[in-house]
């Protein structure tokens, strides 16, 4: 938020993350090289694109997008 912050020259208090989350699909099996791919995977101008992250006391719900009450 800093770096944005600065970036744009906006205070960050005025600042708040926001998330968007993306399904798997029929790009993953695409080859990388189709624009459905790229335009899922290449590197956004600003963000990040995270992949893989492992969760603890939590799970996640595909159909809410979102986190929910661990399954164990």
């Amino acid at each position: 938020m800093q770096d944005h912050a600065r970036r744009h020259r906006v205070e960050i208090d005025r600042l708040a993350f926001t998330f968007e989350f993306f399904t798997r699909s029929k790009a993953d099996q695409e080859d990388p090289s189709s624009d459905t791919w790229r335009s899922l995977y290449s590197t956004p101008s600003e963000g990040a694109l995270i992949s893989g992250l492992f969760l603890e006391g939590a799970a996640w719900s595909d159909e809410d997008k979102g986190l929910r009450e661990s399954i164990h």
